[in-house]
């Protein structure tokens, strides 16, 4: 909780004077929205909150938003006097329900501005359409490198996979005598680029071959179909990019299914299981489970 606050109060200090100062957003397109009424103190200033609240990424955007509450409530749910309202929308991890939903907001319940989307695929491919609309954008997990935000929009979370640290390769050789590697990761744009990373940075730092690398689309069920495949041995490590409801599922079925006693190392960087969700969801099946930080300390 204490890290991810430190992560969001930056931003919190730009969405203050964002919505003290109630200003239109600079864009490149700006549709015509409806005369907004003068605010008085009274008038509360609403926040669409957008994201996946049903599927796999649940987890993940319930802990970044339950946070974000946590953190206006300290101050009495209100900026600069004025009562906070969030308005809740899903996407379902869809493009085209994410732009129906963000005219909702815009058009219907009239929020000053929007927290989200936290699915890569989404914010890559509606990059250019999240530029023309007419609102303040605070993006808070989308990582992948595709997505450069339009001046409409703060980008809070650090894309740090193109250039991790080589030195976790180079621990994981020397330490446990790593030697090669399978990737296993989501099947999207974050996680390709994720895995690119790895690949392009974090292995080569311990001389470490990849030598297989599979891919699972989000939300899948039954991981046994990847674990038959996946190459073993007392110098092999499983790495990749897996989060959310999907790491949980792997870890849990990759004990079932006795891989842990197979291959040298699991190490999953930080963005895994235990970041979005903690220990808990995983039980037992965290035992031997490595989880490394692939961003630099400030």
């Amino acid at each position: 909780m204490k890290a991810l606050r430190r992560s969001l109060i930056p931003w919190l200090g730009i969405l203050a004077l964002l919505l003290a100062a109630c200003g239109p957003a600079a864009t490149a397109t700006p549709r015509p929205v409806a005369a907004q009424p003068t605010p008085t103190p009274a008038t509360p200033i609403k926040i669409g909150l957008m994201g996946e609240f049903t599927g796999p990424f649940a987890a993940v955007q319930k802990r970044l938003y339950d946070t974000l509450t946590w953190m206006f409530e300290q101050d009495g749910m209100k900026v600069a006097g004025r009562p906070i309202e969030f308005v809740y929308a899903d996407d379902e991890g869809k493009v085209d329900v994410f732009m129906s939903k963000v005219q909702r907001l815009l058009e219907i319940d009239k929020v000053s501005l929007i927290v989200g989307p936290i699915h890569s695929g989404i914010a890559a491919t509606a990059r250019d359409w999240i530029a023309q609309q007419p609102t303040v954008w605070v993006i808070p997990e989308v990582g992948t490198v595709q997505f450069y935000p339009g001046d409409n929009a703060v980008r809070t979370v650090a894309t740090s996979w193109h250039n991790a640290l080589p030195e976790i390769g180079k621990y994981m050789a020397d330490t446990y005598g790593v030697k090669k590697a399978v990737t296993i990761a989501l099947d999207y744009a974050a996680g390709r680029d994720y895995v690119a990373g790895q690949v392009k940075q974090v292995l080569p730092g311990g001389n470490i071959q990849v030598v297989q690398q599979l891919w699972t689309p989000i939300g899948t069920a039954d991981f046994g179909p990847i674990l038959s495949k996946v190459q073993v041995g007392q110098d092999v490590m499983i790495t990749g990019a897996l989060w959310g409801a999907d790491a949980v599922r792997f870890m849990q079925q990759a004990t079932d299914f006795g891989i842990k006693d197979k291959v040298k190392v699991i190490a999953f960087p930080a963005s895994y299981a235990v970041d979005d969700l903690g220990l808990a969801p995983l039980g037992k099946a965290a035992e031997g489970m490595f989880n490394w930080n692939e961003m630099p300390p400030p």
